[in-house]
């Protein structure tokens, strides 16, 4: 069929010399000849009277429009539990229509008979809220474009909106300050509140009395803002000057997300003090404790048993004593971190890597928090299987938790023979406490020696240095100072670590293989191994 463009009519008039624009529409299949690209008649005969002379230039074929707008994400935001917003953008012109589900659910049917929402070509936001964000869950936003040919988008797309989940946790659970008499000063404990959630969170520090809580290394005033995923340290610790008396309290951590809303994590605290004959009575609460920092002893080496051999304490049974293999390691950044706390994954490597054997086959105990693939798991699954280490009632092993003095001690016994009794050198351990036992066999076989004002802060973390210094005595190795100053250029350092910390021949001992010979009960350095 062959019309006039602008009447749409097949009868119109040309004057001599005129142009106009035909439309030709196909009605039924018919083949067309294509020359140089164009579309071009044969054998036209318009009119019919005398055949003037009538020239048809170039005949374009206009097909109808039946592509479908094709979407794409550009962003999306959970501003709370009833706010939010999708951003997306379309590749033709015309109107949106949408529809939220919860996340997972089964593709809507989407009404597109009515206006919609009218849309171009650039990012569109798309804002949601309590009529479509129901609950605190994810949710899947539907959205199709009509263009202006009626042609609709795929109906699959959708952008999911994360659900608002704000979550604080707090680790350990439970602080337990131990048992004093009058007198003797508390040390401080530190606490990790990490943010689990997917907000930031600005954090109030709670005031309990007889306790002081700081951030550690900050001022106290200090309210920390705490991104998705990170981590702040608080030091917690008892005022000096108690009187007997039992001081358990319950800390209830507090933090707001920007949109206001208050989340909490809570922690429990136990410290007793006891009278010079081991009783004591409950103290009123002070409401204005006083805040005086703690300032923590250096480690020593005072007077204890000599080191017992590990062929009589059982751990050569369990751990090579014989090569002095290096089993432990710095961090990528050049550091050893001697002041850093142990974690529960280092500790389970450390053991791992001294192991005489290792058992064959998958170990049959399973943590929620260690993957498969995680650099840890073949030591923590290989020492839970041989029952040296074990996790929490939750089914967890938090391998990035700091591991406690006590903790410790109580792993390292579990390679020997068992507890042995005798003298106990610390203020602070006591016959009832979980950890006595093993705290007296490790004093009794050389193992440890506590803190200068004759302390053993069996709930303090352990240090890496102190770590260091322990195992070396468990496997009967003693860094020779002389070889070690002497091939200092030749050892593994580490930037953080000099010659002038307490604890740098351990860690020379531990980090750098070599053979060595025994003189006289003293460990020399015969040659340095790769």
């Amino acid at each position: 069929a062959l019309t006039d463009s602008v009447t749409n009519s097949p009868s119109f008039s040309l004057q001599p010399g005129e142009n106009t624009t035909l439309r030709f529409t196909i009605t039924e299949n018919t083949s067309l000849g294509v020359h140089d690209g164009s579309f071009g008649f044969y054998g036209v005969t318009p009119f019919k009277d005398a055949a003037p002379e009538i020239r048809i230039n170039k005949m374009t074929r206009v097909f109808p429009d039946e592509t479908t707008p094709i979407l794409t994400e550009q962003g999306k935001a959970r501003k709370g539990i009833d706010a939010g917003h999708v951003q997306f953008t379309s590749n033709e012109a015309g109107n949106y229509y949408y529809a939220v589900v919860d996340h997972g659910a089964a593709v809507p049917t989407i009404d597109t008979s009515g206006d919609g929402v009218a849309c171009d070509v650039s990012k569109q936001t798309l804002p949601l809220t309590a009529n479509e964000l129901t609950d605190a869950g994810a949710k899947d936003v539907y959205i199709v474009v009509k263009d202006v040919h009626g042609n609709i988008s795929d109906a699959g797309f959708y952008i999911t909106v994360p659900a608002y989940a704000p979550s604080l946790s707090v680790s350990p659970q439970t602080l337990d300050f131990g048992r004093l008499k009058v007198g003797q000063q508390p040390v401080a404990l530190t606490t990790t509140l990490t943010n689990t959630g997917s907000e930031s969170l600005t954090l109030t520090l709670p005031s309990v009395p007889h306790y002081t809580i700081v951030v550690d290394g900050a001022a106290e005033t200090m309210a920390p803002v705490l991104a998705p995923g990170e981590k702040v340290t608080l030091r917690i610790q008892p005022e000096n000057g108690l009187a007997a008396g039992t001081y358990d309290a319950e800390l209830v951590f507090s933090a707001k997300d920007v949109y206001d809303t208050e989340i909490k994590a809570a922690q429990t605290l136990h410290f007793t003090v006891i009278d010079q004959n081991g009783g004591g009575t409950v103290v009123p609460p002070n409401p204005n404790p006083p805040h005086k920092p703690d300032k923590p002893d250096k480690p020593d080496q005072p007077d204890r048993p000599e080191v017992e051999d590990p062929e009589k304490t059982g751990v050569a049974q369990w751990l090579d004593t014989k090569n002095h293999s290096s089993y432990l390691n710095g961090y990528p950044d050049g550091t050893f971190g001697p002041d850093r706390s142990m974690t529960r994954a280092e500790v389970a490597a450390m053991f791992s890597n001294l192991l005489l054997e290792h058992p064959d086959g998958q170990q049959d105990v399973v943590f929620s928090d260690v993957p498969a693939d995680a650099w840890y798991a073949d030591a923590v699954n290989t020492l839970a299987g041989l029952e040296m280490i074990s996790g929490y009632e939750d089914g967890t092993f938090r391998p990035d938790a700091p591991i406690s003095r006590a903790e410790f001690t109580a792993i390292a016994m579990r390679f020997s023979k068992g507890s042995i009794a005798g003298k106990n050198l610390f203020s602070d351990v006591f016959p009832g406490d979980w950890y006595y036992d093993v705290v007296m066999g490790s004093i009794q076989y050389g193992w440890i020696g506590g803190y200068e004002d004759g302390t053993f802060r069996p709930y303090n973390h352990i240090t890496r240095a102190e770590v260091t210094a322990i195992t070396n005595r468990m496997l009967g190795r003693e860094g020779d100072r002389q070889s070690i100053d002497r091939q200092k250029n030749k050892l593994s350092t580490f930037s953080d670590l000099t010659g002038s910390h307490w604890g740098y021949y351990s860690i020379m001992e531990a980090t750098n293989a070599h053979d060595y010979k025994k003189v006289n009960g003293h460990e020399h350095w015969t040659a340095l191994k790769d």
